[in-house]
């Protein structure tokens, strides 16, 4: 199943699985995006929301990690979600005092793969610099 994000200043809507909302979901609450409810079968975002949203995700991108299960049924390995690092990738970054450890809620071994190492990075890149432009928009079947 797809859903397009129709922006209301941009002719090219972003088609997008069900798969890569989750994981767009879960790097919006890696990188505690305002408002995230609102990514929501037809729902409309409005402009100021997609900015902040566009921040949040330029801000964490570089920290990311797309963790990887293995799915039996398929036999082969499947995103499960995307995860802030406990410490920072980027050379000489630190890691916030009292954040959770987010390694404790996976399970047992995933692969971790740094998000911009991951074919979803560019996504997510595309989808940051969309969401800066788009002018709001509205989630539609797809």
């Amino acid at each position: 199943m797809t859903v397009q994000l129709v922006g209301r200043a941009r002719p090219d809507p972003v088609r997008l699985s069900t798969l890569q909302v989750q994981l767009l979901a879960s790097a919006l609450m890696a990188g505690h995006a305002p408002d995230r409810d609102l990514l929501a079968p037809g729902a409309y975002v409005p402009s100021h929301v997609c900015a902040s949203w566009s921040e949040a995700l330029f801000a964490v991108l570089p920290d990311l990690v797309v963790a990887h299960v293995w799915d039996d049924r398929r036999a082969q390995l499947r995103p499960l979600g995307v995860v802030r690092a406990p410490v920072s990738l980027q050379r000489g970054g630190h890691r916030k005092r009292h954040t959770p450890d987010p390694w404790t809620a996976l399970p047992p071994l995933a692969e971790r793969t740094a998000l911009m190492d991951d074919p979803l990075g560019p996504l997510l890149l595309h989808l940051a610099g969309w969401l800066a432009t788009c002018g709001g928009f509205q989630l539609a079947p797809g």
